[in-house]
């Protein structure tokens, strides 16, 4: 007797063609541990998949080439040998050094891996940044998203800046709109510049750049390549003053002007601006910075989010915090989420936080002066 109605699944009640997955995840780790006929079976899989318009989603790779450098020739195995055959991963996160770490068969890999993925979002984790490498990553057409975390450059083949090198040559990374860099050497922070010359900047929207302090040069290289008004978030760190750039930040005050469409904004607590027009920033939703920056920068403004940043010392100049609060509640917008980073905190406070911000979901406290890191949720009815 054939089922009822209501014993059958209701996703077997539609059409044969609408149960056919939409889309294949592949455990991209476990894969790499296999043999290369394994891998091998897995490909013609693939493009029998592919040949029946079902898309092989390759969600998220990533490749430590650094301590497994076959790992990048068995996952070449895996895609097959044409650039169609790889255009369904989506994010790529690589870890490799150069040819002082690295065989000239685990570059060449590279250099045809790079070649048959088509990724959207690429992460470059604690790797030696070469020019020829940089370029092979920014070539990539599909390219969307570029993280650079905490890299080194590679003297035998730095990155040179654009203008430098040719003038007439065009920028790389058409379709990127969002670029993050991370530090902590010296050699990148030199670089940064060449990087950003590098890229075509038209597109985008999110920029994150943290890390040491810059010099004055550096810091106005970095703000000339922005482009105005292309931005919905913006990280920037602090700079240093010297002769020739006394006022390191009066450009930064003016490319902020430039960014209407900024929504989350996060500047380094050393970064000090002593005005910026009432009108600026406009869509502002999410601020992270200094006591004394959250005062100049919220109110009037639609914060709901707001991040007091903080130095190692900070506790020892922290301000005054109710008078930051004060200043914070005169968003144009309820508040609804604050985070006190490295603070004294004062349990009188807690009074005056549920006065000023009646709607407040969340409260973030890390404190010194109570435990060594507390952190406080709370909601409010």
């Amino acid at each position: 007797m054939l089922p009822s109605t209501s014993q059958i699944a209701p996703g077997l009640m539609e059409p044969a063609v609408h149960r056919v997955p939409n889309e294949l995840w592949f455990d991209i780790l476990r894969l790499l541990r296999r043999d290369r006929s394994t891998l091998l079976s897995v490909s013609q899989v693939c493009k029998r998949l592919r040949s029946l318009t079902i898309p092989v989603l390759l969600h998220q790779v990533t490749l430590d080439l650094v301590t497994s450098p076959d790992h990048a020739s068995s996952f070449l195995a895996m895609l097959g040998s044409n650039y169609d055959s790889g255009r369904f991963v989506r994010r790529m996160q690589l870890k490799l050094s150069t040819r002082d770490v690295m065989s000239q068969s685990t570059l060449t890999d590279v250099w045809e891996l790079l070649k048959v993925v088509s990724v959207e979002d690429l992460v470059l984790s604690s790797s030696k940044l070469s020019a020829r490498l940089f370029d092979a990553l920014i070539t990539i057409p599909t390219l969307q998203s570029l993280n650079l975390q905490n890299c080194t450059i590679y003297p035998p083949d730095p990155i040179i800046p654009l203008e430098t090198k040719d003038c007439d040559q065009p920028r790389s990374g058409r379709n990127l709109t969002s670029l993050e860099v991370t530090w902590q050497e010296a050699s990148m922070t030199s670089s940064l510049p060449a990087i950003l010359s590098r890229l075509d900047m038209s597109k985008l929207q999110h920029l994150s750049l943290a890390g040491s302090p810059c010099s004055g040069a550096v810091t106005t290289e970095l703000l000339n390549t922005v482009s105005p008004g292309s931005l919905k978030s913006f990280r920037f760190p602090p700079a240093r003053r010297d002769a020739r750039f006394p006022d390191p930040y009066g450009l930064l005050r003016d490319n902020l002007v430039n960014q209407p469409h900024i929504r989350h904004l996060s500047l380094h607590p050393k970064i000090h601006l002593t005005s910026i027009p009432a009108d600026a920033l406009p869509n502002l939703e999410r601020f992270e910075g200094s006591y004394a920056m959250a005062e100049l920068l919220v109110p009037g403004r639609p914060v709901t989010q707001v991040t007091i940043t903080t130095e190692s010392n900070f506790s020892a100049n922290q301000g005054d915090m109710p008078q930051t609060f004060k200043a914070i509640a005169k968003s144009s917008k309820p508040v609804k989420y604050l985070e006190l980073e490295e603070i004294k905190f004062e349990e009188e406070w807690m009074d005056d936080l549920r006065i000023l911000f009646p709607q407040l979901e969340h409260l973030r406290v890390q404190s010194i002066n109570f435990l060594s890191k507390v952190y406080c949720n709370y909601g409010v009815s």
